[in-house]
């Protein structure tokens, strides 16, 4: 008997946010690690620049949003949340504005003890039409 196993999909962070915010804390990073060459009283906030830096860089290369033949998995630096997709309900991909700050969101509704419960992932870190891909795959699975 042969069993056909779905294609994984993986939406990792944008590379425009590895720049965005790499880019800023390190070119600020390098200048201040030049300024230590004739003043080392900076050495302090330059150690502390890159701790946050090497933070920030972690943080970005860790986060992802994984759909597997039989569960869907997000991790982040200090998050992991797994769940069977025999679990969920229905997945949508909400976009809009709260205020004048905009936000994108994955939801979704699970079975919980208590009934049915939403679940709500910042899909802010990803690419709109790769999340967007993942979704339409998810509720096709489901």
């Amino acid at each position: 008997m042969t069993t056909i196993e779905l294609p994984v999909l993986v939406v990792r962070t944008t590379r425009v946010l590895y720049w965005l915010l790499g880019g800023s804390f390190g070119a600020v990073f390098l200048f201040s690690a030049t300024v230590i060459l004739r003043e080392p009283a900076f050495w302090i906030p330059t150690t502390a620049l890159g701790v946050v830096l090497a933070i920030t860089l972690s943080w970005l290369a860790t986060t992802s949003l994984t759909l597997a033949s039989d569960a869907l998995h997000y991790r982040a630096l200090f998050v992991r949340v797994d769940l069977m997709l025999s679990e969920i309900i229905q997945a949508k991909f909400v976009t809009g504005f709260s205020g004048y700050k905009p936000y994108q969101r994955v939801v979704l509704r699970v079975r919980a003890e208590s009934g049915e419960k939403d679940l709500i992932v910042n899909a802010g870190l990803f690419d709109p039409r790769q999340v967007r891909r993942l979704i339409e795959s998810l509720n096709s699975r489901l």
